[in-house]
């Protein structure tokens, strides 16, 4: 099996993975409270990570102080990412958190992009549309259909000449 194949195999297990998680999260949401599933299923993960992380030496290598602010706020934006994520499932069917969580990367690129391309672009850094006024190039003009450019400009010889 190739890489590409062995690595397609593997996004559809966690996917699969994933769904079947949300579907026992849904169907446990009727016997028991937010909180208590967020441990349980905290507490199942972190026997299963800790496993795999003893299995292949991880806990052998330094963990910088440095680092430590930076892991205490991913794992407070892990946490509020699964507060969110549960309270949606709960009140909404699996179909529909399940197409907003996959769409997600990509809506948070658009916005990033365009936020980007206003802020390097846009001298008023306000809009999320670039203004027409700074945003196009000058070489990109409006022209007459069939038209060049250069066609609908006077050149530099004629402006001197209507100038005089």
């Amino acid at each position: 099996m190739t890489d590409n194949a062995k690595g397609a195999v593997l996004m559809m297990l966690s996917m699969l993975s994933f769904t079947i998680n949300d579907a026992a999260m849904k169907a446990a949401s009727a016997s028991l409270p937010l909180g208590q599933q967020v441990f349980l299923r905290g507490l199942l993960v972190s026997v299963i990570f800790g496993w795999i992380v003893w299995r292949q030496g991880g806990h052998r290598q330094p963990f910088p102080r440095s680092d430590w602010a930076r892991v205490i706020t991913r794992s407070l934006a892990e946490v509020a990412a699964a507060y969110f994520f549960l309270t949606a499932l709960f009140n909404m069917p699996l179909a529909n958190a399940t197409a907003i969580l996959l769409l997600l990367p990509l809506v948070v690129g658009c916005i990033l992009f365009s936020l980007l391309l206003v802020a390097f672009c846009c001298p008023c850094r306000c809009c999320c549309l670039p203004c027409r006024c700074c945003c196009l190039p000058a070489a990109v003009s409006r022209t007459p259909r069939g038209g060049s450019p250069t066609a609908s400009a006077p050149s530099q010889s004629q402006s001197q000449s209507q100038s005089q």
